[in-house]
């Protein structure tokens, strides 16, 4: 019988959500190159950005079981990014992704200021909350531009995090939480009754 308060259980579980949230980039990916699904510039380069911010300030505070998903969620949007330039959603930013964009680089500021990764956490979390808004949106208006595949591992992934969370702490259960809820936002998107 599996011990889940087990830490090794714990570190398999947050690999594990780490592996099925890079495999659910595979679809994705190939699905804009496919030019089925259009991302939309603004999230996916938000993303990368606070991606990156998430993932140092998740490890600063603790993390380690769960930081497999931040990495992911790094490197991964990263690529999306760069694809999105050719492939992405719309000609330009409108004024909803510059706003979301601005937000982004703001939030950088008490990172460089107050030294302190558990308010550079939270920030970024809005943040990348903030990232979410335009995929949202175009998500709403157009679902059939969003790989439900993707979505649905990104689920599985979120899902698995949380379970990983080796001591369940705000700072450390609120990234695998958030995720959790923005992930259920986005599948409730793309399988809603039109």
């Amino acid at each position: 019988m599996w011990n889940f308060s087990s830490i090794e259980i714990k570190v398999a579980l947050g690999i594990l959500a780490g592996v099925i949230s890079f495999l659910a980039y595979i679809p994705y990916i190939v699905s804009i190159v496919k030019k089925e699904t259009r991302p939309s510039r603004s999230s996916w380069w938000i993303w990368s950005i606070i991606g990156l911010m998430i993932m140092f300030s998740y490890y600063s505070v603790g993390a380690r079981s769960t930081i497999w998903v931040p990495v992911v969620f790094f490197l991964c949007p990263l690529i999306v990014a760069i694809l999105s330039l050719r492939f992405g959603e719309g000609q330009g930013f409108n004024k909803l992704d510059k706003t979301c964009l601005l937000g982004t680089f703001i939030s950088m500021i008490p990172w460089i200021i107050l030294k302190s990764a558990v308010i550079t956490l939270f920030i970024n979390i809005l943040m990348d909350f903030l990232g979410f808004l335009p995929t949202f949106k175009k998500t709403f208006l157009n679902p059939i531009y969003e790989s439900k595949t993707s979505w649905i591992l990104f689920f599985f992934g979120s899902i698995l995090n949380m379970l990983a969370i080796e001591s369940f702490t705000l700072t450390i259960a609120s990234y695998p939480i958030y995720m959790t809820i923005m992930d259920t936002i986005m599948l409730s998107l793309l399988y809603r009754k039109y």
